[in-house]
Order: C-alpha cells, then structure tokens, then sequence
C-alpha cells in the first residue's frame, strides 16, 4: 500500500463507524505515510497518550476484542484504491492457508489411521488437533480482520500457533523417523548389505534350479492356467524332441503330443488346477519323440501364488520302466517259486507216505509185540524202541513240517502231559548214542516244578532231542545234562527254564550268533568231522518262539556250551498220582547211592531226598564196601543200594559179587542203573540177586516204582514199563470192518489189532477190490487208505457215497493214511469220508476213532460175525 507524505497525522479517528470509514477513504485521505504508519501501529495522532493506570494494562490482554486505538485494515487511504489486489492477495493467501491448516489433520488422520501397528503417542493427536483449531484459525481470523478488527486476538493466536508449531517440530524430529523406519546410516548400509545378500540368494536359488532342470533325468515342468509351458527340464525338452527347453517355453501339448492325448492332459490338469488335489504317482506309457516307449510315474501339484492363489502347476515323471521290467521278473520269478513250491508240496506229500508207511509197520508190530508175553527186560526193550520210532516220527514230520515253520502256519497241539516222564522217555531213547561215546547222560527236575502240564509234548520233545543229540555230537568225554527249574508262574501257567550243559567242543565267539540261522553249523570246517544240515537249531528257534519263549546260548571255546531256552506251558490237573511220591513207610530210609559221576550221585540224591528217604554217596565200588561194612558195624545197615554199573576200577558188576560175599544173605536190595548200550543180561541179574535194572537216564517214577516193589508198597507211579493194549470195553459192541489197504505189513498190523480187540476184519487190497466187498456185505466202518493202485481211497469213497444215495445207507468211511500234510484231511473229509487218522497208527487213537461208530449193543456179542 502507498502511504502520504511523511509528518502528516490522519484525521480519521479509531472506531469509527463503517459509514464514515467509506466516506473518508472515498474522499482520499491526505493523511501522510508517516501519520498512516503511525495510526497502523496503534499509536492515536502527534498528541501525547493518555495517561493510564497499571489496572489498564493488566486489563487490556483479558479483552481480546477490544480494538480501541487501533485503526480499522480498511482505512488504507489512496492504497486500497490505487492496489486492491494488494489487499485481496493478503485475504486468499490467508483463506488458502487456512484451509491448508484444515486439511493437514484430517489426510495425515486418514492414512494414519489405515495402519493398524502404527502407534503414536497421545502428543501427537494432540498436535494435530492444535494445527486444525489453532493455526488454522489464526489466518482465518487475518482474513477476515479487515471486515472484523480483532487485533489482539489474532495476536494471541498467532503466539498459540507459535509454540504449537515449535513444539510440533520437536515432536516430528523424535516421531517421524520411527514412523517412516527411518535408519542410522550404519542401518542403511547393513540393509543394502542385507539385500545383496538376498539379492545372491534368489541368484543362487535360480542357479540352483537351472542346474537342477539341466541334469536331472526326470521330467520336470511348470506350466500357467492355459497348460502352457513357462519352465521345463533340458531331459523334457529331449524326450519331446525340442532342442531346447525354451522352445517349449510358451507352447502346450496339443503341439507335440496326439490330440487325444493332449485333450485328456489339458482336461486333467484344468481338473486339478480348479480343486487344487494333487496328483500323486499315476503310471502312465510315454513315447519319446525316437519312437519309444516308456513307463512314467507322474505327479502334478498346483502352483499357488502368496495368497494361495492357483496360478497355474507343475509336475515331475519319473522313468519307471526298470522298475517295470524288474516287477515283471519278480512276478515271472514269484509264480516260478509258487510252482516249485507246489511240486515241493506234492513231493513232500509222497515222502510223507512213503516214510509213514513203514513207520506205521514198525510202531504197529511193536504194538503187537507188547501184546505178546514178555519178560521185564524184552518189554523194556521193546519199549525203547517203541519210544525211538515216536521220537524218530516226530522227527520226520518236523522235516516235512519246515515249509510250514517257514510260512509261520505252523500250529501247536496243547494237551496234558507227565513232564517227568515225557523227560526221561525222549532222553532215554538218546542214552544208546551216548553210551556209545561213553558220555554220561542226566537230567534234573526241580522239585518245584509241577509235573502235569499242558502243552505240545512232540514240540517240546523235538527242541530237547535236537540240543541234546547236538550236545552229544560234539561231545567226546564228559558228559551232557539237562536241568529243568521253575523261572515263574501263576496259578494258571508256569514258566520253565531248560538248561542243556555239556563238556564238548565249545563254540566260537564270533559263531555264537549264528548258530541259530537256517543251514548253518559253528563247526563248519571243510573236514565236516560232525556233519549235519545245521536245521535243528533254527527250527529249535521257532518252536520255542511259538511255545511263547526265548533261546540262547552261552559257550566257551574248548569248555563245552550250554544252550538255553524258556518255554511257557499250562498247569494241568491237580492230580496228585501224577507226581511221583514215596509210601510213608519209606521215610528216612538209608539208601547207598554208587556213582562215579557227580552229577549223576547228586541227581539221584536229589530224587531219593524227594520221597523223604535219607539217601548217601559215594564215588566208587570199593568206598560203597566201606560205607557198607561201616554201617553194619554202627548198626544202622543200607536196606537198598542204587549202583552205576560202569564205573573205572572196580565196576558195577564187580562191586555186587563182593557184595554178596561179604554179606551173603543180609545183603542190600541192589537196584542197577545201566546205559542203554550195556543192560545186563537177565541170567546174570538173576545169579547176582539184583532186583532191577533201569536204564539211565533214570526216570524218577521207574526208579520209585523198583524200590517200592522191593519193600512190598504200592507204587503211586502209573508209567513204569510199556503195558499190552487194554481189552475192548465190555459196553463196546464188536465191529464188522473193511479195511482197504494195499501194504502187507500194515494190513497185518491194523487186522491183528483189531482182532485183538474183538472186531472182525475183511481186507481189500485196493480201491476197486474195497467197491466190491462193499457191495457184497454190509461192514459197520470202513478204514480207507488214501494211496493205493488201480483206484485211490478217494476215488473208492465218492462211489461208495454215489451207491449210497439210492440205497439211503450210510457206512462210516475212516481214513487212515500217511497222507499227513496240511490240507490232507480236508481233502479227505471233502470226498465224503466221516473222519481221519494219520499213519504211523497208534492204537488208543485208532480204536477211539473207530468204536465212536460201533453198532447199538442190543444184538450182542453173539451176534458178531466170526472172524
């Protein structure tokens, strides 16, 4: 604005009104600029002040609107009128600025509030609302001071907006820099190390996957939502016979594979991509662009982006067609097996019949041999080898059973059994190999050990035969023992330790664990001083796994082994006969035990300490004269002596000539205990007063039942010597019987069993002969062999059952056949036979399973035809 001249005071006054402020700047002022500045500034003409009171001064800030002595921003004189523009500049600046101050607050409001983790003090909102209110309205209030003078209060704004505005650089100096992430310059520079460092992973990462789309020889691509390629493996651009991968780049199937092929691969892959289900290991046949064929392993997944957005897949094949060949060998090689499995069976099944044919003449005879009058010592022999075929035809179906053991079908056969006894019959049947090599052979049950007992007597017989004939192989001095102790047990079940100790050969530490291997023998020398087929251990193995226990060994080289091995059995009857027990009238008896093997005296110690008789020992023939003569002179003589016949020095037989002379008619009873290999002759016994001689292993019940025969008690034992078959049961009527056999000798087994049972036999010697005498007579049972010439038992049953159906008869039709392997009785049963016996034929088993057929008794016995 242009001012007058200088030193000219105005002649307006302050405060006056509106109509005369118009007229005197319509009548242009001649007041000069000095009397202008002067009049802007407050100060009211050349005359003096006022005088005012210090009350004045305090109340003039209090009044923000009082405007006296200041001029009105109109009464700029000729300025406003000579420069308007001047004036309403200074009103849009102030108007412009005051909706910047408005406007500040509200964005910075709006973008901070669209950060959720973004916090700021309290100070700062405050802050914002002091530039809404406070500078805001301070050019609000510049602007319009020309229509509404507000001097004072422009001023006391403009103060405010000072501090706010001063205390707001302040607050932005400490805020902004958190709020923007603003970093030192050492942060700076560790972010721009930091983002190398990212910026070399994603190089090594994408080196990493060129690398791998280069070598790998699989099959690998990535394709977008149209199935089009965007990355693909160097060995998938090979097969489709591009010459680089980014030939394909871009392309879709339809442009290198057959239509169809290409429509079901895009409609696979649009499949997968909208539900997002992957596609794991589907075999598919690939041709390569060479022309040939190849078995892939395909898998497709969908491509996601961050947000889990399907934006296209990727799949990986694998050449499978090795593994396809190979798959095709195994399945060729598996039916090849299955084949020679099968004709295993088949040849298994032929020497299961030809080795239980003349077994079955061999226990048969014996059978009937005990049925014959026998002195003791020829029904004892007869005995053992009765016992050997039964270990022996355990034996054999163990061998035909290993196919079974192998396929783990292999069952057990849980009955009751005297475990002393079944002990002492297996071992003895071995006791002839050990005489042989001169071995003493033991065993010991403990006393707590009950004695009947449920379980496979045959298993728990061939796992002992098979330790113990092993023991006595590789054993040439010494001797071989086996100790039976109870490890635990319940009312219901017992746990049994069995200990099989001998002083062989030993075992090496590195052969220890394989001992128990199919086929394998620790003395495996070229030499083969021992032989064997290295089975009998791992089936040992099994059968104790089976029988719910555990096998080991423990040995050492040159010092004998000992195997051992727990098995978990039932407890049977509470039975009292079945454990051997002295009458009363032998308590504390004096027994004189003569052995030269310690384990032997202490073995049979032990027994007689059971019965509660008061039993001593000693090592040899002429201490047992001492400790005789000894005990006659204190007057407490031995009434029974238990003497070993082979003994170094003075032996046995030696020792009870002396005895006799010595003592002539008050000599001891003398009962001998002998090897199976050197029994004393029965003249020799009988000349030399011996009252038994039992065959070592001595079984406790023969060795009770010999002293209480002796001392006139009654035996409590069931079991001492192999007796006759029982008669048939007067309640069983006799049978009428057909048996179809074509062997001799078991033709004349089964005929004089039966016979001596009572019953009437007709023979057929094979099938056709057995159709004929079946229509001839009317036979109350039929006992069929399986395997015979011209027509088998089979065929012979289904044309018996064929007649039977327009007749309405009904013979029961048995089979009784070597034919002892699994599925053999269900073949039997399914040609219409009515039941089963396997071959060898034990008596009990046949007549139980016969007579369960046995006419009514109401005709008779009178009535039976003659035999």
């Amino acid at each position: 604005m242009s001012l007058r001249g200088p030193g000219r005071a105005s002649t307006k006054t302050l405060g006056a009104p509106p109509a005369r402020r118009a007229g005197l700047m319509a009548g242009k002022s001649t007041l000069d600029s000095r009397a202008n500045l002067r009049l802007i500034a407050g100060v009211g003409g050349p005359s003096a002040p006022p005088t005012r009171s210090p009350n004045d001064y305090l109340q003039r800030p209090m009044n923000p609107l009082d405007t006296t002595g200041y001029p009105p921003r109109w009464e700029c004189g000729s300025a406003w009128e000579a420069q308007p523009w001047v004036g309403w500049l200074h009103i849009g600046a102030d108007l412009l600025t005051f909706l910047a101050y408005f406007a500040v607050p509200i964005v910075v409001m709006f973008y901070v509030r669209q950060r959720d983790n973004l916090r700021f003090p309290p100070i700062f909102y405050g802050f914002l609302t002091m530039v809404f209110f406070s500078c805001g309205t301070v050019h609000l209030l510049e602007a319009g001071i020309f229509w509404w003078p507000a001097y004072k209060l422009s001023g006391l704004a403009k103060l405010a907006t000072a501090g706010v505005s001063a205390a707001g650089v302040v607050l932005l100096a400490r805020i902004l820099p958190t709020a923007l992430d603003l970093k030192s310059a050492a942060a700076y520079d560790e972010a721009v190390r930091e983002r190398r460092r990212v910026q070399e992973a994603l190089k090594y990462e994408q080196f990493l996957l060129r690398t791998m789309l280069a070598n790998l020889p699989d099959y690998i691509y990535f394709k977008d939502l149209e199935s089009r390629f965007t990355h693909v493996s160097d060995a998938m651009a090979a097969s489709i016979g591009a010459d680089a991968p980014d030939d394909l780049i871009g392309k879709t199937d339809r442009e290198f594979f057959a239509r169809e092929f290409a429509a079901k691969t895009r409609a696979e892959e649009v499949n997968l991509m909208e539900s997002g289900e992957p596609l794991i290991g589907k075999e598919e046949i690939h041709r390569r662009a060479d022309g040939t064929e190849q078995w892939l392993s395909a898998s497709k997944l969908p491509l996601r982006d961050d947000s889990g957005k399907v934006i296209g897949m990727f799949g990986l094949s694998r050449d499978i067609s090795a593994q396809k060949k190979a798959a095709a060998v195994m399945e060729h090689a598996k039916q090849a097996a299955e084949e020679a499995n099968r004709s295993k069976s088949e040849f298994l099944a032929n020497m299961s019949h030809e080795i239980r044919t003349p077994m079955n003449g061999i226990m048969g005879m014996t059978e009937l041999l005990l049925a014959t009058d026998l002195n003791k010592q020829q029904r004892e022999y007869v005995g053992l080898v009765n016992h050997s075929a039964e270990s022996l035809l355990t034996i054999i179906t163990d061998i035909l059973d290993f196919s079974k053991i192998e396929a783990g079908k292999l069952q057990l056969d849980a009955h009751e059994f005297d475990l002393r006894d079944a002990i002492g019959d297996t071992l003895q049947t071995l006791g002839i190999r050990a005489d042989e090599k001169h071995l003493e052979l033991a065993y010991n049950v403990g006393s707590d050990v009950p004695d009947c007992l449920v379980g496979d007597l045959g298993r728990i017989r061939q796992v002992l035969v098979n330790l113990v004939g092993n023991a006595l192989k590789f054993t040439d001095d010494g001797e071989v023992v086996v100790d039976i102790r109870r490890e635990s047990g319940t009312v219901d079940g017992v746990f049994l330790h069995f200990k099989v100790q001998d002083t062989g050969i030993g075992i090496a530490p590195e052969k220890l664990h394989e001992v128990f291997d199919s086929f394998t023998q620790a003395e495996g020398s070229t030499t083969r001083t021992y032989g064997g087929t290295g089975l009998g251990l791992a089936i040992s193995r099994k059968l104790v796994e089976l029988m719910g226990g555990r096998i080991w060994v423990e040995s050492e080289l040159g010092k004998g082994c000992t195997f051992h091995f727990t098995i978990h059995l039932g407890i049977g009857r509470e039975d009292t006969e079945s454990l051997p027990a002295a009458p009363a009238s032998l308590q504390d008896l004096p027994v004189l035990v003569v052995d030269d093997n310690r384990t032997n005296r202490s073995i049979v110690q032990g027994m007689l300490r059971t019965w509660g008789m008061a039993p001593e020992a000693v090592e040899s023939g002429s201490k047992a004269l001492d400790s005789l003569a000894a005990a006659k002179d204190a007057g407490r003589p031995y009434p029974l002596v238990v003497l070993d016949v082979m003994m170094p020095g003075m032996d046995g037989m030696e020792c009870i000539r002396r005895i006799r002379e010595n003592f002539g008619e008050a000599a001891p009873v003398i009962i001998v205990l002998s090897s199976a290999g050197h029994m004393m002759p029965p003249d020799e016994t009988a000349t030399l007063g011996v009252a038994r001689v039992l065959t070592k292993p001595v079984k406790q019940s023969d060795l009770l039942d010999a002293i209480t025969r002796q001392f006139r008690t009654a035996s409590r034992d069931r079991h001492a010597t192999p007796e006759a078959p029982a008669p048939r049961p007067a309640e069983i009527s006799p049978m009428n019987v057909l048996l179809a056999e074509d062997g001799r000798v078991n033709q004349m087994v089964a005929t004089n069993l039966l016979k001596n049972r009572g019953h009437r036999v007709v023979i057929a010697e094979d099938g056709e002969a057995a159709l004929e005498r079946h229509a001839e007579e009317d036979f109350d049972a039929i006992l069929m062999d399986v395997m015979m010439p011209r027509l088998d038992g089979l065929g012979a049953t289904r044309a018996i059952r064929e007649r039977e159906e327009e007749t309405g008869k009904h013979v029961p039709i048995i089979a009784m056949t070597a034919n002892a392997m699994k599925g053999d009785r269900e073949r039997c049963l399914a040609a219409g036979m009515d039941a089963y016996v396997s071959k060898p034929v034990r008596s009990s088993e046949l007549f139980a399973m016969l007579e369960q057929f046995a006419p009514d008794k109401d005709r008779g016995a009178g009535d039976a035809p003659e035999g």
